[in-house]
């Protein structure tokens, strides 16, 4: 005869589901750390020897508008190094840099440079949107106006314009389910496969 509340006894797990649920458990850790790192922003930041000294900038209406006129330049060499300094100054932007990323002026520049058949001024450009892509989320948004030109370079011939069309678009879908949709419906996922 069983003992008397053998029923009430809470029921022990067999050896096999202990071992299958930590496995399972185990699996879940792997693949959470796995997407944590793949969807991780990252930045374009300069070697030493292609950066100057100072990584935080003071910003000011002059030098935005000084930067307006080096991106808006006729002159090929004052454009790309405009767009190269702007690059440089995004990796750690200050509030009016954000500010100015922001108000969209920043975004239509790039996207006319972007637009445009120059490949260097093009590639800073590049570099420009992935940190932008790679910086607070309503920088981020910004960048995301771009993403139909992006994808277009993603598909070039040049592999410096692939690969660094390729990670603008990796930190433009780190933001997040929305932005990675509107990647989608630009046509992202079949650019990246077809490299």
């Amino acid at each position: 005869m069983p003992p008397r509340f053998k029923e009430l006894y809470k029921p022990r797990p067999t050896n096999s589901d202990v071992r299958h649920r930590r496995l399972l458990h185990e699996s879940q850790l792997r693949q959470l750390q796995r997407e944590q790192l793949f969807m991780g922003k990252r930045l374009r930041l300069r070697t030493p020897q292609e950066s100057e000294t100072e990584s935080e900038y003071e910003f000011t209406p002059s030098t935005i508008s000084a930067l307006v006129a080096g991106l808006q330049s006729t002159e090929r060499d004052e454009r790309v190094a405009a767009l190269a300094n702007l690059s440089t100054r995004l990796e750690q932007p200050s509030h009016e840099l954000r500010a100015y990323v922001e108000s969209g002026s920043c975004m239509d520049v790039i996207s006319k440079v972007l637009a445009a058949s120059d490949a260097e001024a093009t590639l800073q450009a590049l570099w420009c949107l992935t940190n932008i892509a790679g910086g607070e989320p309503r920088m981020a948004e910004r960048a995301l106006e771009a993403a139909p030109a992006v994808v277009s370079l993603a598909e070039s011939q040049s592999v410096d314009l692939q690969n660094q069309a390729i990670w603008a678009l990796g930190n433009m879908a780190a933001e997040g389910e929305c932005a990675r949709n509107q990647l989608y419906a630009n046509g992202a996922v079949d650019a990246i496969v077809n490299v």
